[in-house]
């Protein structure tokens, strides 16, 4: 009789911590839909984001001309060297 006793009391606390688990994920779920609308919603959020897009572009562009000019820089540097040693010669 007291192994019943416990199923059942089992049995209740896995109905009472699957109810929690829905609406722990009721909330997630509504709350991402209530930010993904927020988001598509608000025209001044959508225009931060793509200058903040815009800005990380710009700085990895910067940073990939840098170093084109670097190696730029390098080539010139190696070939005025190798020209005047030719026109030594």
């Amino acid at each position: 009789s007291s192994g019943c006793t416990v199923c059942a009391s089992q049995s209740s606390l896995h109905s009472v911590a699957s109810k929690r688990t829905m609406r722990v994920a009721s909330v997630v779920v509504l709350a991402g839909c209530a930010s993904a609308a927020a988001e598509q919603a608000n025209p001044i959020r959508r225009v931060v984001s793509m200058l903040q897009a815009m800005q990380k572009k710009i700085e990895e562009d910067g940073e990939r001309q840098d170093k084109l000019f670097a190696k730029f820089q390098c080539y010139c540097e190696t070939n005025a060297a190798k020209l005047s040693d030719s026109v030594e010669e």
